[in-house]
């Protein structure tokens, strides 16, 4: 999702870590160079402030910007996953 969010696409999460990422994305995705990565599909959605770091074809490799907007721990988003199942 875009910054001001005006715009969201899909993707697909190929590897994540805290403080980075990899995803295949679609459409013109791969120029925005900061937003927002939603992890929606398990209980309440995830918010990470990216930055891009690379492009190859229709993988974007991200780092996370550090601020407080929904930055749970893998361990916690984890933990309320299973809370849910």
């Amino acid at each position: 999702m875009t910054i001001d969010g005006t715009w969201s696409g899909e993707g697909f999460l190929i590897d994540i870590s805290d403080t980075e990422a990899q995803i295949a994305v679609t459409g013109h995705a791969a120029a925005l160079t900061e937003f927002f990565l939603m992890l929606t599909s398990f209980g309440n959605p995830v918010f990470r402030r990216c930055r891009r770091e690379w492009v190859d074809g229709a993988t974007v490799g991200v780092s996370f910007k550090k601020t407080s907007i929904g930055m749970k721990s893998l361990e916690e988003v984890r933990r309320e996953a299973e809370l849910v199942q």
